[in-house]
């Protein structure tokens, strides 16, 4: 059986759905609370596309390049998708401050007025500045891709994809329990599918043997490699109980990822 394959009908079937689709829990109020890492939830109402991690790893992936460049290249994008808006937040809370303030003369005492050193003159334009005739204050601050290195892990393509399919199925245990109406909505979800029979026996088995934070995350020593299973886990529920929001934060730090980076994950599924 070919894991990759299934990963990206699941993948496929999350982010052409909106997303949060792998277990739905049937509620009538949704719930924003304070995690233990200190941030707010937010639920987020629509897929958010190619500006999300999961995206650009389901779009890589079904192009057909291989798991751990379709990881890679997900990644990369996210990360300067995720610095652009942490520009943008800046500069709207900064507000003017991004202009430069000008020297404070001082006023002219009793001996008469205090001579001071003029302003220096802004630098000169950059050579794509003066070719494009553009001046430095109409310049907007462009992201720069980084070079691309591979992903590196000691696990195979296939026990990567097995992996980020093990983690689906432990977010939706997530909550501590997987009760018959939860179980059932999983599997009418999984019929939207086109499965092997061998694919659905794999998805049966894994689903009622979860496996441990710690199994999950063993091996996993790349940043990109965590950044894609934690978006790959949250693509599966809806946080929404206390007992879900301490399984991730566990995810997260077993990973190795900050409670902001978690935090922008979620909230861009």
């Amino acid at each position: 059986m070919d894991v990759e394959k299934l990963l990206g009908k699941l993948l496929h079937e999350a982010t052409g759905s909106g997303g949060k689709h792998f277990k739905k829990k049937y509620k009538k109020h949704k719930k924003k609370y304070k995690g233990k890492k200190g941030y707010v939830q937010h639920h987020s109402s629509s897929h958010q596309g190619k500006s999300s991690l999961l995206g650009n790893l389901t779009g890589n992936l079904t192009s057909g390049k291989g798991l751990l460049t379709a990881i890679g290249l997900g990644v990369g994008a996210y990360e300067i998708y995720r610095t652009g808006q942490q520009a943008k937040q800046r500069q709207t809370a900064g507000g003017m401050g991004a202009q430069y303030s000008q020297p404070s003369y001082a006023p002219a005492g009793p001996a008469g007025p205090t001579q001071t050193a003029p302003p220096p003159p802004p630098p000169p334009p950059s050579h794509m500045q003066q070719a494009q005739g553009t001046s430095p204050a109409q310049q907007e601050p462009v992201a720069v891709e980084p070079a691309m290195e591979p992903v590196h892990t000691g696990l195979s393509e296939q026990d990567v994809a097995c992996r980020l399919i093990q983690v689906m199925v432990g977010a939706a245990h997530a909550d501590g329990t997987l009760d018959s109406e939860e179980e059932k909505a999983i599997l009418d979800r999984l019929r939207d599918v086109e499965l092997a029979q061998e694919e659905k026996m794999f998805l049966l088995e894994e689903l009622h043997h979860p496996r441990s934070i710690a199994d999950l995350t063993q091996g996993i020593e790349d940043i990109r490699l965590g950044q894609a299973m934690y978006a790959v886990a949250a693509s599966a529920v809806n946080i929404d109980t206390e007992s879900e929001r301490q399984w991730f934060d566990e995810l997260g730090t077993a990973l190795g990822l900050s409670p902001e980076v978690c935090q922008f994950i979620e909230e861009n599924q």
